[in-house]
Order: C-alpha cells, then sequence, then structure tokens
C-alpha cells in the first residue's frame, strides 16, 4: 500500500513540474546537498583550523558545483548518482566540522 502511495506521490510531483523526467530525482537532491553545504561554509566563520585548508575544501566544492551545472544544464558528463555520491563526500568534512562546533558550544 505504501509503494502505491509513494508512487502517486512522485507521479503528482512529475506533473506538478518538479521533475521532467524521472532520472532529474538525483539531480534535485545534489542541488539540495550543495546549498546546505554552501550554507553552512557561510554560517561558519572558519569552518577549518588551517587556512590552506580552506582554500583547498573551496577549490574542490568550486569544482563540484561548476561540474553539476555542466552536467545539468549542458552535457551529462557522469550519472547523477555517481554526482550526488561525489557531492555527499565533498560536504561531509564541513558538516562534520559543524558538528564538532556546536557540541564544543554547548
Amino acid at each position: 500500500m505504501l509503494e502505491y502511495v509513494l508512487l502517486d506521490l512522485d507521479m503528482q510531483l512529475f506533473q506538478l513540474g518538479f521533475f521532467y523526467n524521472k532520472n532529474e530525482r538525483g539531480e534535485t537532491m545534489t542541488f539540495l546537498v550543495l546549498m546546505a553545504g554552501l550554507f553552512l561554509l557561510i554560517y561558519m566563520k572558519e569552518p577549518f583550523s588551517k587556512k590552506m585548508y580552506g582554500y583547498v575544501y573551496l577549490a574542490f566544492y568550486l569544482m563540484v558545483l561548476a561540474l553539476y551545472i555542466i552536467n545539468t544544464t549542458f552535457v551529462n558528463l557522469i550519472s547523477s548518482k555517481l554526482l550526488l555520491i561525489i557531492t555527499v563526500i565533498v560536504i561531509s568534512p564541513l558538516f562534520i566540522s559543524f558538528l564538532k562546533s556546536s557540541n564544543e558550544s554547548r
């Protein structure tokens, strides 16, 4: 029964224009993870203890963001699932440092 409800919800979102095709769900999730990473990057004043780590992280984040834009707009270079995995790997150090800083402030 739950499977039918989820399929019906997917079809409603598809009809409303949230997904142009069924493969675009991974791209939407990638976008949300990238925007959460951008929010964390702006929210935390100094996310990493050394300045060089911050620059390297920023370079990787911008590279993944550029890859996402190219992949969704122009040419599919890699699959959306692989792009989501790369995005989660890039965002995870920032999320871990956010959790450490919020735990220390308690």
